[in-house]
């Protein structure tokens, strides 16, 4: 609205994010996956690090192709309603 300001309205603050928290959330699960992945093969791990075995997120192809469609109707809807 007209006369507001991102220091008196959250919805002005959130249209003043800008690309910024894209990067830093993409940087932050880039970082995090990287992490996850380079420790689960390592071959000499921490006796007391926590476990993490890959297979544990492995899908089917009918949940990717689900999940994909309901990620571009998601993005349709956006666009529609934008």
């Amino acid at each position: 609205p007209a006369g507001t300001s991102p220091d008196s309205n959250l919805i002005a603050y959130l249209n003043d994010i800008g690309f910024q928290a894209f990067i830093f959330f993409g940087v932050l699960i880039g970082g995090q996956a990287i992490w996850l992945r380079s420790n689960s093969k390592d071959k000499t791990a921490d006796p007391k690090a926590l476990v993490v075995d890959l297979s544990y997120f492995k899908s089917n192809k009918v949940y990717a192709v689900g999940a994909t469609l309901i990620c571009v109707l998601v993005l349709i809807l956006y666009v529609v309603l934008w």
